[in-house]
């Protein structure tokens, strides 16, 4: 079987996607697909909440059983059968962004469909932390040159018979480079 969910973020009047997930699915493992849809960081602590058509909250849903199941023991069957209005996916426990699932029926299964997978969807992906982005672009500071001395301008007085008598090895035979070659003032 097959469930047609309805994803939104409370904090955006815009943003929704809609996804086919199979009923079999575990919450790690609708986790895992979120976290690589929106690029969230794998590693950060999530949860879910299931919440009753009150807004009650029915179960919550760790990494670890506390009580009303682990992540990946409960299916979306599961929440399902408990009528679970809502699932609230915290994302950010800081400040608890979330973003609210929905069930909103079954679906048709299409063989040449890989699931969990994106029906339909608009607006940009939450950001996870609220990262502050600058706004100015980036100025690349190149490093100043010293100051010329009297010995800078001896070398500018290349002379090509010269060069043909110095030695471009040192003793291991490793090539010698003048750094300063071809620097203009």
């Amino acid at each position: 079987m097959l469930y047609k969910v309805h994803v939104t973020l409370p904090e955006s009047k815009i943003f929704f996607r809609d996804y086919v997930v199979k009923a079999e699915m575990n919450l790690f493992a609708f986790h895992a697909f979120l976290a690589n849809q929106y690029g969230f960081d794998p590693d950060q602590m999530v949860y879910f909440e299931s919440r009753d058509a009150a807004g009650a909250r029915q179960g919550r849903y760790c990494l670890f059983d506390l009580g009303d199941g682990a992540m990946d023991a409960v299916t979306f069957a599961d929440l399902s059968a408990r009528e679970a209005a809502e699932i609230r996916y915290i994302f950010e426990m800081h400040t608890r962004r979330y973003l609210i699932i929905t069930i909103v029926g079954e679906a048709d299964f299409n063989p040449r469909e890989a699931y969990p997978a994106l029906l339909d969807g608009k607006g940009d992906n939450p950001d996870q932390f609220n990262r502050y982005v600058d706004p100015e672009p980036y100025v690349v500071i190149k490093p100043s040159r010293p100051a010329a001395s009297d010995e800078d301008d001896e070398d500018e007085d290349f002379d090509e018979d010269d060069d043909e008598e110095e030695n471009d090895g040192d003793e291991d035979g490793q090539l010698l480079v003048d750094e300063d070659f071809g620097k203009e003032d």
